[in-house]
């Protein structure tokens, strides 16, 4: 399947056979706290995100929203980094995390829109016998048959789930209902209406809420306090003129 954004272009697959890139975490500082310090504002989101760090969180399903450039994605990614830490804390520095950062842990799956459509089809949560279907892909409800096979848990992070159709809906519902006790879900969407209360009400919903100008300042006020524009700037600087 086909993506706009090429280093996300996978939709259901393991992580070890996607690419890294989508992790935007360098590789001199890896544990969780140090990348989420560097995000602006976002108080209350990262205090909910360093409590299951630290084991206090005990919620299998956690919703991150907000607008575009918000920081989901960064705190979701972290927040994987988290449960499959061996230690429990997103070290950065055991197996599991080391194989998060370079995008070989095969107990993460990640699921994001892609094709024509833009959309996350009901294939990408259970095995379809469509003619069009891609057998290459990992379906979630495959993903979790089984237990961790390095990781302490097994993750399953689902980006923009609110481009899910309805039967994907249906079909992802089945498994946050009950969920096996090794498998955790970490979903972000930038349209919380479009999703159903029958998903939310299986989530932990986090609001991710943009600084306010007053707030920002150097990096932050050229990327207006969108935490994901800065975390780009930052890593590409020479772009920062387009902006």
């Amino acid at each position: 399947l086909k993506s706009p954004h090429p280093e996300r272009s996978f939709l259901g697959r393991s992580m070890s056979r996607s690419v890294g890139p989508w992790f935007s975490f360098s590789m001199s500082n890896n544990s969780i706290a140090s990348k989420v310090e560097l995000l602006e504002g976002l108080s209350t989101a990262k205090r909910v995100l360093m409590r299951f760090a630290e084991g206090l969180g005990g919620h299998p399903a956690v919703l991150f929203f907000g607008s575009k450039g918000s920081g989901k994605t960064t705190l979701a990614t972290a927040l994987a980094q988290a449960w499959v830490c061996t230690e429990g804390t997103g070290c950065g520095e055991c197996r599991s995390c080391q194989a998060i950062l370079r995008g070989t842990l095969v107990d993460l799956l990640i699921v994001a829109p892609g094709g024509l459509s833009n959309m996350i089809p009901v294939g990408a949560v259970v095995r379809t016998r469509s003619a069009d279907a891609d057998e290459s892909l990992i379906p979630i409800e495959e993903f979790v048959r089984t237990g961790p096979l390095m990781a302490r848990n097994k993750v399953v992070v689902i980006e923009s789930v609110d481009a899910m159709n309805s039967a994907a809906y249906n079909a992802l519902l089945k498994t946050l209902e009950e969920p096996p006790t090794y498998v955790r879900f970490a979903l972000t969407t930038s349209a919380i209406g479009r999703v159903p209360a029958t998903i939310l009400s299986r989530c932990l919903a986090v609001r991710c809420d943009l600084p306010s100008p007053p707030s920002a300042s150097g990096i932050s006020a050229l990327a207006m306090g969108s935490p994901g524009l800065r975390a780009t700037i930052e890593r590409f600087p020479e772009r920062s003129e387009e902006h």
